[in-house]
């Protein structure tokens, strides 16, 4: 004869489970999607903008007199994608700017020397999604 207590525990446990899962499945399924992948793209495509205005000679010269409105303009063709930027140079010491803005906000830093000068200049290109 067959045990009816033991097969009536492995299909209450059977129940059990599946609702475990579904409900899991039900929580896991409305996280929102991380927005790290579309940010990571925008710090690369920064930095490889950054890397093409110093190779063509765009770059230096305007970071050492620390101007940031010609190299925010250099850079306006060269970002892809639906992303906002803006430009800081520093020199010695760099303050942190004052950016409102309710998105994750990503940073590429380069540095460059040279064009009459010694001392090591940051270019840090601020970068976040306009949508």
């Amino acid at each position: 004869m067959v045990n009816k207590k033991g097969m009536s525990y492995s299909l209450e446990a059977l129940i059990a489970i599946t609702i475990v899962l579904v409900a899991l499945v039900t929580v896991f399924n409305q996280l929102p999607p991380p927005q790290r992948q579309g940010l990571s793209f925008a710090e690369k495509n920064g930095l490889t903008c950054l890397r093409s205005l110093d190779q063509e000679g765009r770059l230096r010269a305007d970071a050492v007199t620390q101007n940031t409105s010609s190299i925010r303009q250099n850079l306006v063709g060269c970002i892809r994608g639906t992303f906002n930027h803006t430009v800081q140079v520093c020199k010695n010491t760099c303050t942190a700017p004052a950016l409102d803005r309710d998105q994750d906000v990503v940073s590429a830093k380069y540095y460059v020397a040279g064009a009459n000068a010694t001392d090591p200049t940051l270019v840090i290109l601020y970068i976040w999604s306009s949508l």
